[in-house]
């Protein structure tokens, strides 16, 4: 597993995992429960894919942030 983004809270990762999710990417966050019940989330909530899916994942990311750019600029 390879980390493709670290969130500041589990939210975060969530909506993260599920956008990848909805683009075929499987996805994980290890630090899910962890961050819920301690301190965890101060370093990060972590989302994961295999290591296959890391190109994938890390174009379907940077097109989600596109679109906010573009949509946030009319």
């Amino acid at each position: 597993m390879v980390t493709v983004q670290t969130c500041r809270s589990v939210l975060e990762a969530e909506i993260v995992k599920s956008h990848l999710e909805g683009s075929g990417v499987p996805a994980f966050v290890p630090d899910e429960f962890a961050a819920q019940n301690s301190w965890a989330a101060l370093d990060g909530v972590r989302v994961q894919v295999n290591e296959e899916d890391e190109i994938r994942a890390l174009e379907v990311l940077k097109d989600a942030v596109e679109g906010l750019d573009e949509s946030s600029a009319r």
